[in-house]
């Protein structure tokens, strides 16, 4: 996952000094092959993933401003891959779109959440 940090690291720093250097534009280019790579691999993972088992459900609250009183929750995706390990879903989600996954993980998702759900008060 050290690709992963890499890769967002250089996609969010500030571009500062435009006189970089050989070596800084030579990692650069490093950086670009690896996340696409690092796609490629999370894409290959996500074919191959067994959803009910890799994919759980986190519940955040939405709270109403006005009266602090929480009014509904949100269900959040994670992905826990056995060869891959936790996967945020800023990586996994446009990657999902792009190979036209995302509707597998969005059932998924909606079923666990509403199987949680039932046993709410």
């Amino acid at each position: 996952m050290r690709d992963v940090d890499c890769s967002s690291q250089l996609a969010f720093s500030p571009m500062g000094n435009r006189h970089r250097s050989a070596l800084t534009m030579q990692h650069t280019v490093q950086a670009t092959f690896s996340v696409g790579n690092l796609n490629a691999r999370i894409e290959q993972a996500l074919r191959k993933a067994d959803f009910d088992k890799e994919l759980s459900i986190q519940f955040q609250p939405l709270v109403d401003a006005e009266t602090q009183r929480v009014v509904a929750f949100e269900a959040l995706t994670r992905w826990s891959n056995p060869d891959l390990g936790e996967v945020g879903p800023e990586i996994f989600i446009p990657v999902a779109e792009s190979g036209e996954l995302i509707h597998l993980i969005t059932r998924t998702t909606l079923r666990k959440a509403l199987q949680a759900a039932k046993c709410w008060p």
